[in-house]
């Protein structure tokens, strides 16, 4: 099998990265340099923003390998974060999307400087924009009691999708909900990396543990094996739809599958 496989998606908090740790095990790092050494493309596919992906690139030797960030909106180079392809919530849309639900929840940022702001910071801030600026996406911490009243909000904001209520391994008694442009997703960040790179038909494995990765899933064409990191939390359903279910991210399961499937 390690043969035929010469490609991995594979997402990065929870499954390569445990809660509150900034790098991956020794484990995990010699699980992806060891990728690197057989020829298998190791492609990270993560709601994270390319600046948020920077301590992953050195200890998992990526170099210039295609990642597919922000959801899916931005496919950049893991080592120099330089974007090569994107798809933007309209400044409009963004601005939107901020003062509509921004009042509901205990987060919300587009970008680095707004993750240290409160809502009500970002929502000033936005609405004192002479032109919105676009973005990838945005992202939300929402507390569980408010989580019906903002899906419902976003639902009547034209111009975006998102993703569905997603655990927060920071604080269980939220969750956490990411705004895109329209057909922007796992899935489709999975395709677009893979045509890029040119292995459309080119087996691969595809690893992830939580609700978001379900579009990620659907990106398996014929020959790919679905991983699930077996969490607390992963969701059934997920794990309903892998092939396989490795160990929890607490005990390396990203470096369990790896060697499972022969590619280390």
């Amino acid at each position: 099998m390690a043969e035929k496989i010469a490609f991995v998606a594979s997402d990065i908090d929870g499954t390569q990265l445990k809660p509150f740790v900034r790098q991956p095990s020794p484990a995990v790092q010699a699980a992806a340099q060891g990728l690197r050494r057989n020829g298998v493309y190791l492609s990270e596919v993560s709601s994270r923003p390319p600046a948020m992906i920077e301590n992953l690139v050195t200890p998992l030797a990526l170099g210039n390998n295609l990642c597919s960030l922000s959801g899916g909106a931005v496919i950049s180079h893991a080592d120099t974060g330089e974007v090569v392809w994107s798809r933007l919530l309209s400044g409009e849309t963004k601005r939107n999307v901020i003062l509509g639900v921004g009042g509901l929840c205990v987060k919300i940022n587009f970008d680095m400087a707004t993750r240290k702001q409160t809502p009500i910071e970002v929502m000033t801030l936005v609405e004192n924009e002479p032109t919105p600026r676009e973005e990838p996406a945005i992202f939300m911490v929402v507390d569980a009691k408010k989580s019906d009243a903002v899906l419902e909000s976003l639902a009547t904001i034209p111009g975006i999708q998102h993703t569905g209520l997603m655990n927060n391994d920071q604080d269980s008694s939220t969750y956490t909900i990411q705004v895109m442009a329209p057909s922007v997703d796992k899935r489709s960040g999975v395709i677009r990396v893979r045509s890029m790179i040119g292995f459309d038909d080119t087996a691969g494995v595809i690893i992830g543990d939580g609700l978001n990765d379900l579009p990620m899933f659907a990106a398996a064409q014929p020959g790919d094996i679905k991983v699930a990191i077996n969490n607390v939390d992963t969701p059934e359903e997920l794990k309903d739809t892998a092939d396989w279910v490795a160990p929890s991210v607490h005990d390396d399961g990203f470096a369990i599958a790896m060697e499972h499937y022969g590619l280390i």
